[in-house]
């Protein structure tokens, strides 16, 4: 039997719950970046879960190890990295906010999962990040004004 556990990190600052008595599995992500580690095979069996394979597709749970991700049959098996989903970071956030071209910019926020987008807006706003031009995109693709956002924190 082998015990190859996944690691699942919470890209959400949000409390996350994975309740499956079915499949023994009761855990609660607390804030953004906290990771459990849970058996190889109670994932693949997860992934036949609608709400479950949601989390992950959705980029709220994220499975770092691509090795993990190739084996459990969200990426190709002769991919180099991520592309099926791709989780930001705090360390890229900032970077998309602020360093990432606007052309660029624009191109991965219209493929990324919307859930991945909401996060971007709530930490810009949680940090304060301003780039009037992204917040104008992000306002007219989602509707939520960062400037704002910010403003009613103080």
């Amino acid at each position: 039997m082998e015990n190859r556990m996944v690691k699942i990190t919470s890209m959400v600052n949000n409390t996350v719950t994975v309740r499956k008595p079915e499949y023994g599995v009761n855990r609660t992500w607390k804030t953004r970046g906290q990771t459990f580690g849970i058996p190889f095979d109670t994932v693949r069996e997860l992934m036949w879960d609608t709400g479950f394979k949601n989390l992950i597709y959705s980029g709220i749970l994220y499975i770092p190890d691509l090795q993990d991700k190739i084996d459990l049959g969200i990426e190709d098996a002769d991919a180099t990295e991520a592309k099926n989903i791709i989780a930001f970071d705090e360390k890229k956030m900032t970077e998309l906010l602020t360093e990432t071209p606007m052309e660029e910019f624009v191109k991965l926020m219209t493929t990324v999962p919307r859930t991945q987008v909401d996060n971007l807006i709530i930490y810009a706003i949680e940090k304060e990040i301003v780039n009037t031009e992204k917040c104008r995109f992000l306002k007219a693709l989602t509707g939520k004004d960062i400037l704002i956002g910010i403003s009613r924190k103080h």
